[in-house]
This record gives structure tokens, sequence and C-alpha cells, in this order.
């Protein structure tokens, strides 16, 4: 019969998709990792490609964020607090607002 076709037409088709499919998730974890990576494996000479004064700005912007959120400020203070509050409470165990709040 027919000699036989080194590979058939949806076969290709296959290997071309994953192809394809391997080009584009690398892209996406390229731009991932440039947006919202941020340092966490982002290359540095992309970055420096794609506009380095906006990296700079959004790691000024971040900086300041971490900085400025109450929530670290008061997970910093109450356990700073609790040790000596229920130290002196626990006597007196007639104060559980108190406690609640510290929390």
């Amino acid at each position: 019969g027919d000699p036989p076709l080194p590979l058939p037409p949806a076969w290709t088709g296959l290997e071309e998709i994953g192809r394809y499919g391997e080009t584009v998730a690398q892209k996406i974890t390229e731009t991932a990792r440039y947006h919202g990576g941020r340092g966490r494996g982002g290359s540095p000479s992309r970055r420096r490609e794609e506009g380095r004064a906006k990296a700079v700005e959004e790691a000024r912007e971040e900086a300041a964020e971490t900085v400025e959120t109450p929530t670290d400020k008061e997970t910093t203070a109450s356990p700073a607090q609790e040790p000596t509050a229920s130290s002196t409470e626990e006597p007196t165990a007639q104060q559980p607002p108190v406690s609640a709040n510290a929390r």
C-alpha cells in the first residue's frame, strides 16, 4: 500500500500547539514576573528595559504602604502590652474587656 506518513496531520497540529503553548506560558510568566513579581524573581534587565523609573516608583509606593499600615503598629504594640497587662490582671480576673482589647 501507500508509504507510511512520517507524522499524521493531526499529530503535527498537536505538536505545534504544544510548542505554541510553551512559548505563551513563558511569555505569561515573564509578564507576570515583571508586573506582579516586584523583585520575586523578576529580572532587573527586563525592568530596566521596560521603564526603570516606573519600577522605582512602584517600589517606593509599596515601601510607603508597608510602613504606613496601621496593622503593623498594632501587632508590634500589642505583644509588648499583653504580657504586662495579663500578669497584673490575672489575680483580679474581673477585667475581660481589657484582655480582649489587648488581643
